[in-house]
């Protein structure tokens, strides 16, 4: 009896010192219909569903605990996703609705793609990683922990990741796509942005702030070209416009469709502008030939440090808070734009 009770109580500490306690949180504030309650399915607890907790100082963010059991040589993977409640009949989110190839967030999971997979790593802190599963993810090794990042709903787009948009005139009651040169030396047969419809014959794409590429606009029932599902608004854009659509990180692009862009010199735009010194240590120089409407300094993350509108041609920004590394500086005059390196 005594042994019998001993090895109980060893099982008994085993397991409570492998516990661990993560914390996950969802941003519900691009839900786009309204709901009672957030509730999370998890994987261990056989996928049903609980109730979790609303933040008290931002009614958007929901957060729940998911206790699970691991080490740094035997870590433990579990699955879970997030529900809305509508009338008591609750909805699992579908991320690869969103995330999977010609949806919204295409643009965004396109990193996440390339990062290890979820038994040695993930895009943040507590190891997500969504590629093998269509779930969220989490790998527990021991440690206590909460998400450094925050995913909206039905996505794996994180609310702290800056963006911007492309818009396209065109008309509304279709889909339009944006098919973008990731740099792989070829364009894929699947368009990969579908441009939300704005009613009023725009529609607009939203991309990582971050993100500079070449693309063109396609049209159709679905977003894959060799199936006929997708046309392209030129056959060859090259041929058609003398080269690619271009989009410059972190600046604000419109198109019309099927309407070739302009072939504004990029010496020209650069000839605009000057920041000095580069590398900078506290004060940023900045120097246009037009008014500068708004400036902004993203991180290599995409994640906006600083942002100022200083209507004005010249003037100065304290950077002396920014952490030494590389940044992006993007500036905004009228209907130029520019993007730049900066070191700090």
């Amino acid at each position: 009896m005594k042994q019998l009770f001993t090895l109980l109580l060893i099982i008994s500490t085993t397991l409570v010192f492998g516990q661990n306690l993560t914390t996950v949180y969802v941003d519900m504030s691009k839900y786009s219909g309204s709901f009672d309650k957030v509730q999370i399915q998890v994987e261990q607890e056989g996928w049903g569903l609980r109730d979790v907790t609303q933040d008290t100082t931002n009614p958007d963010i929901w957060y729940a605990t998911i206790v699970s059991y691991g080490d740094a040589n035997t870590p433990a993977k579990v699955q879970y996703k997030w529900a809305v409640v509508v009338g008591g009949v609750p909805t699992v989110e579908d991320i690869g609705a969103n995330c999977y190839g010609g949806k919204v967030d295409n643009d965004f999971v396109w990193d996440y793609r390339q990062l290890p997979v979820a038994d040695t790593g993930g895009e943040d802190a507590f190891h997500t990683s969504w590629w093998d599963f269509f779930n969220r993810v989490i790998v527990t090794d021991g440690a206590t922990r909460q998400s450094a990042n925050v995913f909206y709903f039905g996505t794996m787009r994180s609310n702290s990741v800056a963006t911007t948009t492309i818009t396209v005139n065109a008309t509304s009651g279709s889909n339009y796509y944006i098919n973008y040169d990731k740099g792989e030396g070829a364009w894929d047969d699947y368009a990969d942005i579908l441009a939300v419809d704005n009613g009023d014959d725009t529609h607009t794409a939203t991309v990582r702030a971050s993100a500079a590429f070449k693309y063109y606009w396609a049209t159709g029932t679905g977003n894959q070209f060799s199936t006929g599902a997708a046309t392209a608004e030129f056959a060859d854009m090259g041929a058609t416009c003398g080269g690619n659509r271009v989009h410059t990180a972190g600046s604000t692009g419109s198109d019309t469709y099927a309407v070739c862009p302009a072939t504004a010199s990029v010496t020209d735009i650069a000839s605009s502008f000057s920041i000095y010194p580069n590398p900078v240590q506290n004060t940023l120089n900045v120097s246009a030939t037009a008014t500068v409407d708004s400036v902004s300094i993203f991180d290599l993350t995409g994640r906006q440090v600083l942002r100022a509108t200083p209507n004005a041609a010249a003037f100065s920004l304290d950077v002396a808070n920014l952490n030494k590394g590389l940044y992006l500086v993007s500036l905004k005059a009228g209907d130029q734009e520019m993007t730049t390196k900066l070191v700090k």
